[in-house]
């Protein structure tokens, strides 16, 4: 499950997932990608024994076009200079790639990558405890019924 290394910045908080107490856009994306983690350690738990492995990970800093909102000049501006710092988008997915066909990580599951190796998740990141709240709460959410919840 795509993350990103902002989740270590994340200000969770449970009873404001849909900021409603609160909003700050980059706590509401840095919350996003730590809720990301937590959700992919939970499905990894609950698929234990399966056969199926579930990690996130970090594509690093991808030029994309997440900026364009901005005046257009601006927009080619910042992009362009991007383009010299950060990793375009064939270079951002090969850690999703390597997850998804190298043998190396066939058995590897709840783990957090980063440029293809493992890397190291925020301790909130690694909260069980908080990752099984997060999973039923948004079974609530969705209004998922008993009968529809078989992991």
């Amino acid at each position: 499950m795509v993350s990103s290394m902002v989740h270590k910045y994340a200000k969770f908080d449970l009873d404001n997932l849909n900021s409603e107490k609160w909003f700050n856009d980059f706590q509401v994306y840095n919350c996003s990608k730590l809720a990301n983690i937590l959700v992919a350690n939970e499905l990894s738990r609950k698929l234990n024994g399966t056969g199926v492995t579930v990690n996130s990970l970090h594509p690093g800093v991808v030029v994309t076009d997440i900026m364009r909102q901005l005046p257009q000049p601006i927009y080619y501006i910042t992009k362009f200079i991007m383009s010299f710092f950060f990793k375009d988008t064939k270079e951002g997915a090969q850690t999703s790639i390597y997850l998804a066909v190298s043998e190396e990580v066939e058995e590897v599951s709840g783990k957090y990558f980063s440029d293809c190796k493992e890397a190291n998740m925020s301790k909130e990141a690694r909260d069980e405890g908080l990752a099984k709240k997060l999973w039923e709460k948004s079974e609530v959410l969705v209004r998922l019924k008993p009968e529809e919840i078989d992991l």
